[in-house]
């Protein structure tokens, strides 16, 4: 009778773990660098691109603001694992073959500018907005809730419709006029959003 052999079954270790730079919650404040070249700390609090390096752009980059650890082929030096990481917010990106520039918040969070006169109302160059791929456009979240500058009304978005929330609407997600996943825009921007119905 033929003997049988088994091999001792191998138990391989549980993959580690990692973390896409760039989630939501980061600091508006950053030290950063334009493709590994150290730039000084800015604070950006709308869409104006306003942060300027303090050596001349690599070409094509017009100005935009990248973090320290940005490489387009991340490492997560912790696990050691190979991943796709973007850049940080604020800056200006628009998806591969499409003309709607998208805002990109410091939170990480993108709203389209719906027209040529809300983007330049924020005094932006056409070469701010950099051609991104569809993985890096879908990286960022997209916007659901505003509020024109100034003001404390918060409205959720549907498409190019805003509506108005009550406080009992608010409640009901736990938001607060202070919270992060709400942009604030200008009067030329907020205008551009029709308004729907109040939601209660």
């Amino acid at each position: 009778m033929p003997m049988v052999v088994t091999t001792p079954a191998v138990m391989m270790p549980p993959m580690p773990t990692s973390t896409i730079p760039g989630a939501m919650g980061m600091s508006g404040a950053a030290t950063s660098t334009i493709v590994g070249i150290p730039t000084a700390t800015t604070t950006l609090t709308s869409k104006t691109n306003v942060a300027t390096a303090s050596s001349s752009s690599p070409s094509g980059l017009s100005g935009l603001q990248f973090p320290e650890n940005y490489s387009p082929q991340g490492q997560d030096s912790t696990a050691g694992l190979a991943i796709m990481s973007y850049a940080y917010g604020p800056r200006l990106i628009k998806l591969k073959g499409k003309v709607i520039p998208y805002w990109v918040s410091d939170h990480n969070i993108k709203i389209p500018m719906l027209s040529n006169k809300v983007f330049k109302s924020y005094n932006n160059k056409a070469s701010d907005a950099q051609e991104v791929s569809r993985a890096e456009f879908d990286y960022y979240a997209n916007a659901t809730y505003i509020k024109q500058q100034g003001t404390s009304k918060i409205y959720k978005l549907d498409g190019t419709k805003k509506h108005l929330m009550s406080q009992t609407a608010l409640d009901s997600v736990a938001l607060t006029s202070d919270d992060n996943t709400i942009i604030s825009v200008n009067k030329t921007e907020f205008a551009s959003y029709a308004t729907g119905a109040a939601i209660k």
